[in-house]
């Protein structure tokens, strides 16, 4: 006895086949735009975190907190990190590209920073908040990364080289 093809069965199942190769197409090329984006986004901060302009902020803020102070200066560098930490917030950029080119530098000038935000929050309650994202999220990061422990990164001690090399940046 010959069998027959259910031809309406085998359209729902091209359709239906179809249908998951459209969206794994729209998944993948949603996934490239966001890493695309991402890097876009990526070496714009690093032009501007490298340009003449925000080394030299980087420089002086570096060498305020060395000698104690917090130097006008180190608002333009730390607002830099709050954008930063503002575009990882709205998902703009991916962690891992941001934390691949900055997760030194975003944890030592929020910890190096800490006690002077802090002291401005009596004021400024949300100041500077989207940094400390970032600065935690960077930490958590590195542990995962290298396995380093981030409890012991937390505090301003642990970073005294970077600051250093900070203020001599060129």
């Amino acid at each position: 006895m010959a069998s027959t093809i259910d031809w309406a069965m085998v359209s729902a199942w091209a359709a239906m086949v179809t249908a998951v190769g459209a969206i794994v197409a729209i998944w993948l090329q949603n996934r490239h735009a966001t890493v695309t984006r991402s890097l876009d986004i990526l070496f714009r901060l690093e032009a501007k975190f490298d340009g003449d302009r925000m080394k030299q902020l980087r420089r002086t803020a570096a060498s305020g907190f060395l000698a104690g102070r917090f130097s006008d200066e180190a608002y333009y560098v730390l607002d830099f990190f709050e954008e930063a930490g503002l575009l990882l917030r709205l998902k703009a950029i991916h962690e891992e590209i941001l934390f691949e080119s900055f997760y030194h530098s975003i944890p030592a000038y929020w910890f190096t920073a800490k006690k002077y935000v802090v002291e401005m929050r009596r004021t400024n309650p949300e100041l500077y908040d989207n940094l400390e994202l970032v600065a935690e999220r960077a930490l958590r990061y590195s542990t995962r990364k290298i396995g380093q422990d981030a409890a012991r990164s937390g505090d301003a001690s642990s970073w005294k080289y970077f600051m250093e090399r900070e203020a001599q940046a060129s």
